[in-house]
């Protein structure tokens, strides 16, 4: 039997474009706050791929908005997480307004406003 895991190690940019590309859906299970935010949401977003995140006391849920880019659930809610999965992929037109949404929402995290940012933060 085949390994359905594969761990990549220093995945330049283009080759994380392009596996971005082949997926349909992101997920992010996570179950701990330590979970601060999930740039790798963004990444996925950033291809128009729908997120399903936990609900956290985190940044996590901030990122990808619960029924606006994707779904947000409660964390090891594993039945829930399974028909957020189906519905998003079932949907056609459910996965195109995620989508298009997750287009527009990136736009607001310009990493130059995060720089600024940031740089406000340490001064």
């Amino acid at each position: 039997m085949k390994s359905q895991v594969q761990f990549l190690n220093n995945a330049d940019d283009a080759q994380l474009r392009s596996l971005y590309q082949t997926c349909d859906l992101f997920v992010l299970p996570s179950i701990n706050e330590a979970e601060a935010f999930g740039v790798v949401q963004l990444e996925a977003m950033a291809n128009g791929i729908p997120v399903i995140n936990t609900k956290l006391n985190s940044g996590a849920s901030f990122v990808s908005l619960d029924k606006v880019t994707g779904f947000t659930v409660p964390p090891c809610d594993s039945i829930l997480l399974r028909s957020s999965i189906l519905e998003i992929l079932n949907d056609p037109t459910l996965y195109n307004f995620f989508s298009t949404n997750c287009l527009e929402r990136i736009k607001l995290f310009d990493s130059r406003e995060f720089a600024n940012e940031y740089l406000k933060l340490y001064e």
